[in-house]
């Protein structure tokens, strides 16, 4: 299976949970990372703002924020194609 057929599936997979489900997933996910032992000695974090049909990612940065941690989002510059991440310092941003 190549990437676009793995992205397709990972869509048709994230679609067919229910709300509950998919909280309850999300949960399991953020609690594993914020107890892991690397999370817990980072000083800043590299995380995506998600988007509509993705797993929530919003727990984890406004955790991070209140542990005193910098969240930092990747924003990519299609020109010549580089990955820079931005300091996140709220979602109005």
């Amino acid at each position: 299976m190549d990437k676009v057929q793995l992205r397709a599936r990972g869509k048709q997979i994230m679609a067919s949970l229910s709300k509950d489900e998919k909280g309850l997933i999300e949960q399991k996910l953020a609690d594993q990372l914020l107890q892991s032992e690397i999370y817990k000695e980072a000083d800043t974090i590299g995380i995506t703002i998600s988007q509509k049909n993705e797993w929530n990612t919003s727990p984890i940065i406004e955790k991070s924020w209140q542990l005193g941690k910098t969240a930092a989002v990747p924003k990519c510059d299609p020109g010549p194609r580089h990955l820079h991440f931005y300091q996140l310092d709220d979602f109005n941003q």
